[in-house]
């Protein structure tokens, strides 16, 4: 048995009150789904545990069985992981990204002028990475740098909850002053930031438009995952496609087969006959056009037509019993186009069953109906793998 689970970010909207049928994902033209639901399991469940900063990023890692609650410093591990950047179990690692201050002789006195990621030159990178090795690296600290993941500093047997650090978006065209890390273990780390100044104002790396970077920042405290592997959480080995770095490198956690890269046809057909059992595809396009209603349908209808229906297409020809899973990661509210912590809807397809859902399509009204409600904390992906539908 195959099982295919596509979760697709931003799939599903959201109002105040029950969910209604003018919606993107009503609206759009979906025949693949709409022909998939009326043999499926459909319902609604909830992925994100928290009100305030719902994300469709934790909400992917609990479709995968993993509930991160306000864990991870900014995911920090796992876009060093997905850079291939190794974390030993006492380490402490943190987002070092180079920066431009404007002159000032009193370094707190000196704004943020540039921090983008034009700053993240993979020369650069490694240039600079060298150079503090050299000048700042000792037993304690070190810097590595990875051509996706980016720039990272490594405390070792470092405090994993050093204090309060702010990311550069948040300081830019401010004085750092207010911005410096605040905390018991956070002046070792204002002292790395400062002597940066000094070793780049004498070995300055230019950029390519004459300007010379100057210093470099950091935010995103985090430490190894403790994680278990998904093929001894499940039985089943996996592989995930995903554009994303976090999710790349949270698969690369869960022991999992990692394709970084869209999901298209081309990269679904070349992995889908493969050895692993579940193949999780990660799509992110409704999500990145959240706040375009009509982009945001075409996008969905582009998942039905370029993704789902060729997936289901190289299954019928493969022959033999697959599952599918369709899954929103999040809601996206209609108001703001921001995420919510609203249920999303889900369906499950077995080529074997014999199911009927009652429904006539696939929309988040049409999944609230079916009164199947699976609440924050229950795990989905067991209940994709198991024919047998658990108590509720």
């Amino acid at each position: 048995m195959k099982y295919i689970v596509i979760v697709c970010d931003g799939l599903s909207e959201r109002s105040p009150g029950c969910p209604t049928d003018e919606t993107p994902l009503s609206d759009a033209h979906t025949p693949t789904l709409d022909h998939l639901v009326q043999k499926s399991e459909i319902g609604i469940i909830k992925l994100s545990g928290s009100v305030h900063q719902p994300s469709n990023i934790k909400a992917n890692m609990a479709v995968l069985g993993y509930w991160s609650e306000d864990r991870y410093g900014d995911f920090t591990c796992f876009e060093a992981l997905a850079g291939s950047i190794s974390i030993e179990e006492d380490d402490v690692i943190f987002k070092c990204r180079p920066i431009i201050l404007s002159d000032s002789e009193d370094f707190e006195e000196r704004i943020m002028i540039r921090y983008e990621d034009e700053l993240l030159n993979e020369q650069v990178l490694a240039k600079l990475t060298d150079l503090l090795n050299e000048e700042l690296g000792n037993k304690n600290f070190s810097f590595r740098c990875s051509k996706n993941a980016g720039m990272f500093l490594v405390w070792k047997k470092g405090e994993p909850d050093p204090g309060i650090l702010c990311p550069p978006d948040e300081v830019y065209d401010h004085a750092i002053k207010d911005y410096l890390p605040k905390g018991d273990f956070t002046p070792v780390l204002t002292d790395i930031m400062k002597r940066s100044v000094d070793i780049l104002t004498e070995h300055p790396i230019q950029l390519s438009d004459g300007r010379a970077i100057n210093a470099v920042w950091f935010w995103g405290a985090d430490v190894k995952p403790d994680i278990q592997s998904f093929s001894e959480r499940y039985g089943k080995d996996a592989l995930i496609i995903s554009p994303d770095i976090v999710m790349q490198g949270f698969g690369k956690a869960m022991g999992m087969n990692v394709v970084p890269h869209i999901a298209d046809v081309e990269t679904i057909s070349s992995y889908i006959y493969g050895h692993e059992n579940v193949i999780y595809i990660h799509v992110t396009e409704p999500y990145e056009l959240a706040f375009d209603t009509e982009l945001r349908k075409k996008s969905i209808e582009k998942t039905d037509r370029e993704i789902i229906e060729p997936v289901v297409g190289l299954m019928e020809r493969k022959g033999g019993d697959y599952t599918l899973a369709v899954i929103s990661s999040v809601s996206l509210s209609r108001e703001n186009s921001e995420c919510t912590a609203q249920a999303v809807p889900y369906m499950i397809y077995r080529s074997d069953s014999k199911t009927e859902s009652n429904a006539d399509f696939f929309s988040e009204k049409t999944a609230f109906e079916s009164g199947i409600y699976l609440p924050y904390k229950y795990d989905l992906m067991k209940r994709i793998l198991n024919k047998e539908i658990p108590s509720l």
